[in-house]
């Protein structure tokens, strides 16, 4: 049993943002699946459309997933509310994510980007029915919602 989360699960904005973040670098099985069953549980209540934001920043990673890949490890990523997930690139890896393609699927669109800030920028762009007011912004302490 952990005695320590080494991850968060949350809304950013109520049911508009939901997030996930890591705190280290490697997440064992019994992380990934307690990841996934929080997740589940507090996306599968949304009501309204809403998007995530997966901060990878500091992932060992070998790949990124495309859309049908995160679909089948995490059904919740399938639920119909969902529009964008958002998933910050591993500073690791080599590249940018601007030179990474987009997936999309039905009213989901997978993608990726190099930073906090640049998963905000998108969410400001994309959808002008966020409630910026209502930000956690202990959440992700370092990025810039204003």
């Amino acid at each position: 049993m952990l005695d320590q989360k080494n991850y968060r699960v949350g809304w950013v904005i109520p049911n508009q943002i939901g997030a996930l973040t890591h705190y280290t670098p490697e997440i064992m099985l019994e992380e990934f699946q307690n990841i996934s069953g929080e997740a589940s549980a507090l996306f599968t209540a949304a009501s309204e459309p809403f998007h995530v934001i997966i901060d990878n920043r500091i992932m060992d990673m070998a790949f990124l997933p495309d859309l049908d890949t995160l679909k089948k490890s995490a059904p919740y990523m399938s639920n119909p509310h969902l529009r964008y997930i958002i998933i910050v690139k591993p500073e690791s890896m080599d590249g940018s994510a601007r030179d990474l393609a987009d997936y999309t699927d039905a009213n989901i669109t997978l993608t990726y980007v190099d930073s906090l800030d640049d998963a905000v920028a998108l969410l400001k762009e994309q959808d002008t029915t966020l409630r910026w007011h209502e930000v956690e912004a202990d959440f992700f302490p370092n990025a810039v919602f204003e």
